[in-house]
């Protein structure tokens, strides 16, 4: 059954930046996503990125899916440290 006809979304640049930046120190990978995501609702109005947290075994969308809760308090802390530079970009 077709769900969607939209082309995976290329997340933009600058965003795409600014998360490296907020992740400097911790061991992550920059993907690409094909997926469909909230980020291609939005990513005609403003830039967009995704920032996924990895779950052991590769299991996703997946009842068997889970995380490392150390994983979930770094991402917590690179969203946390992504939101203030960009608040402070936009400030200055």
């Amino acid at each position: 059954k077709l769900v969607s006809t939209a082309a995976p979304l290329i997340a933009d640049a600058r965003v795409r930046a600014a998360i490296r930046h907020a992740a400097q120190g911790v061991q992550c990978l920059e993907l690409p996503s094909g997926a469909g995501h909230d980020a291609m609702v939005f990513a005609p109005l403003c830039p967009v990125t995704m920032l996924f947290v990895r779950s052991p075994g590769g299991i996703s969308h997946n009842p068997l899916e889970s995380v490392l809760e150390s994983d979930v308090e770094n991402a917590l802390e690179v969203g946390a440290t992504f939101v203030c530079d960009v608040l402070e970009d936009a400030s200055a």
